[in-house]
């Protein structure tokens, strides 16, 4: 199986595109990756042997070689015309900002109106909404600060 090349975020971009907010919310997809549908002609690539058979992933599965590539470039387009403007997508995780408490509700909006058209679900308690600052995959990011 050829592999998807599709990049993950660099981390300087993600930073960047927060300079300037004060408000942040971090959103966790629940099981993101088993959010996204594999289609029927591509389950075969899944399958897997079992003591009942033969058995093949409907939904992307985590750990597979090309669930990451794929699971960002979905996201990336759902979110596309807000991706790095307010929102930034890590894999599963989520962050809406704003400089201002309005602008980040709003922005914050958005991102729930594409999370319940496309039926995504969050895991509420790896939630965090509108604080003044925010902490992304294991660094703290300040509102204040600037470019790590």
């Amino acid at each position: 199986m050829e592999s998807d090349k599709y990049p993950l975020p660099r981390t300087k971009d993600l930073f960047r595109s927060l300079e300037g907010s004060k408000f942040f919310t971090t959103l966790d997809l629940n099981s993101g990756f088993f959010q996204i549908p594999v289609r029927e002609q591509d389950q075969y690539m899944l399958a897997f042997t079992t003591v009942h058979g033969l058995m093949a992933f409907t939904r992307l599965p985590q750990g597979f070689k090309n669930s990451s590539a794929i699971f960002q470039r979905e996201l990336n387009k759902v979110f596309s015309d807000y991706l790095y403007k307010s929102v930034i997508i890590f894999i599963d995780d989520l962050a809406t900002f704003g400089e201002n408490f309005e602008t980040a509700l709003h922005n914050l909006r958005n991102v729930f109106e594409i999370i319940n058209q496309f039926g995504f679900s969050l895991k509420t308690a790896k939630c965090t909404i509108f604080n003044q600052k925010i902490e992304l995959w294991d660094t703290k990011f300040p509102a204040k600060a600037s470019n790590p």
